[in-house]
Order: structure tokens, then C-alpha cells, then sequence
């Protein structure tokens, strides 16, 4: 039986060596044991982190279709929301005194992109072209707007659509 003194807070075995640490052995059997787990989690991180970006980027067009359609209404203009698949983009325009969009000057306007990974799948609704390379959502100042069906996929073949309906300007979003 070791004899054991009190000095302090430590215990001190007869031969004097301090008892409260761990040995190598035991720190790298720890450390496995977290390097397997974390090799067993990673891919499954991987995954959700993509679906994450995923996920962002269909609140980031609803959040800009959303914006184009309260500032029609405070600006008392059309506003419109310019999807561009080719570069898998959305600017936002206002109309001018001659009739013609230029883009919008502030922050939340500017052309965003959408991450890597997801693409502008498809563009649907009256006037727009099937194929066609950039497709405009309008919003009036009454917060009427063109009616538009906007899918986003990932490489996965995952989708989210996002509805815009005419009668009120309001956006729905629907994972598919």
C-alpha cells in the first residue's frame, strides 16, 4: 500500500512522484478516440454545411424580392429584381422619369451572386422565354407584381422554388 503525505493540495506517493496527471499512453488513446469520431463526422459536417449555403442562398433571392417589392412601394416606382442564370446573379433596378432601369445605388442592390454550388434551375412566368439567359421579376407601386416561379438547385438535384405572386407582390418558398 503506498503511503501517501499531505503537502498542500497534492498527493505525493512514497516513491515522490505527483499522482494527478494522465500518462502519454492514456493522452494518445484520447486522442484517437477523437481523431476516429471526427473522421466518422466530417462528411456528414461537409453535407450539412453545403445544405446550409444552400438554404442561404434561397432566403437571400426571397430577401431581395422582398426588398425590390417594399421599395416600389416607398419609391412609388417600378422596381425590378434581374436574374441573371448565365452568371447566377440578381440586381436589382429601378425605373427612371424616362422608362428605362438602371440599377439600384445601395448596399442590399448590388449584384449578388449566388454561392457555389447553386444555380438558377429555372425562370418561369408570362413573357418569359423558355432558355433564355436573364428573366426580371417587376414589382408596381399599387405592390402588384409580375407573377414569377423561380427554382433554385444544387448539385445534389435538391430545389427550392420561390413563387411570387402577382396579386399582392408576396413570396413563397417551397423545398422540394
Amino acid at each position: 500500500m503506498a503511503r501517501t503525505a499531505w503537502r498542500g493540495a497534492r498527493t505525493i506517493s512514497r516513491t515522490g512522484s505527483d499522482s494527478r496527471g494522465f500518462t502519454l499512453a492514456e493522452l494518445t488513446v484520447v486522442l484517437l478516440l477523437f481523431a476516429v469520431i471526427l473522421a466518422m463526422t466530417a462528411p456528414a459536417l461537409r453535407g450539412a454545411w453545403r445544405d446550409a449555403r444552400f438554404r442561404a442562398a434561397s432566403r437571400a433571392v426571397t430577401a431581395r424580392l422582398n426588398y425590390a417589392h417594399r421599395k416600389s412601394i416607398i419609391k412609388a416606382v417600378p422596381v425590378r429584381v434581374v436574374f441573371d442564370k448565365t452568371k447566377n446573379s440578381t440586381l436589382i433596378e429601378i425605373q427612371k422619369d424616362t422608362g428605362s432601369f438602371e440599377p439600384l445605388r445601395t448596399a442590399e442592390a448590388r449584384d449578388l451572386p449566388l454561392p457555389q454550388g447553386a444555380s438558377f434551375a429555372e425562370i418561369s412566368g408570362q413573357g418569359v422565354e423558355p432558355g433564355a439567359t436573364k428573366a426580371t421579376v417587376t414589382f408596381f407601386p399599387d405592390g402588384t407584381a409580375q407573377a414569377r416561379r423561380i427554382i433554385i438547385a444544387n448539385k445534389d438535384n435538391e430545389s427550392i422554388t420561390i413563387t411570387v405572386h402577382p396579386a399582392t407582390g408576396v413570396t413563397a418558398v417551397q423545398e422540394m
